[in-house]
């Protein structure tokens, strides 16, 4: 019985895992980073808002999970890793420099933004390197098929009704 109940529960996940990526841990930003000047930053939908966010000088920034995904928040350069923000948890840093301060989720891949503090701008781009075409870069990835989740719950589904079948017959033998 025990066999049974983790092989059922193995393939309960195996269909979670290959049914979404967002079920499956993976963050889709989907949105085009917007711009505030608000010390309350939102992590909603695997993106901060605002993602390009300019205060003053001894500025405390807030961050709250409002997503249904955990995140984290590491401060390039300027901070560490806290722990993991659940859904409602916050965290919070006082920027008493002047500076450009870039930060990112390092649990989901191109979550990243920026806190501009004081009288500061962005560094001039040059023509031909990466930061000069990232304006007509893709904002999100390719629409998976819609065919993908139901080919893996198919799988997942005879997979399961096959080891029931199994586990039957071996207590209809032992009877």
């Amino acid at each position: 019985m025990r066999r049974i109940a983790l092989v059922v529960f193995a393939a309960a996940l195996a269909l979670v895992a290959t049914s979404s990526p967002s079920a499956a841990g993976g963050c889709i930003n989907n949105g085009r980073p917007t711009e505030g000047t608000s010390a309350d930053v939102r992590i909603d939908k695997c993106q901060f808002m605002s993602a390009i966010l300019r205060v003053p000088v001894g500025t405390t920034v807030t961050w709250t999970n409002d997503d249904f995904l955990p995140h984290e928040i590491s401060g390039i350069g300027w901070g560490r890793i806290q722990s993991m923000l659940m859904t409602g948890d916050t965290f919070s840093h006082a920027f008493t420099e002047t500076g450009i301060y870039p930060y990112t989720c390092p649990l989901h891949a191109g979550m990243s933004a920026v806190v501009f503090v004081g009288d500061v701008s962005a560094p001039a781009s040059r023509q031909n390197t990466v930061a000069s075409r990232v304006e007509g870069a893709p904002v999100g990835p390719v629409d998976p098929s819609q065919d993908g989740p139901w080919a893996a719950m198919a799988i997942v589904a005879i997979a399961a009704a096959g080891v029931a079948g199994f586990a039957i017959g071996q207590r209809a033998r032992e009877r």
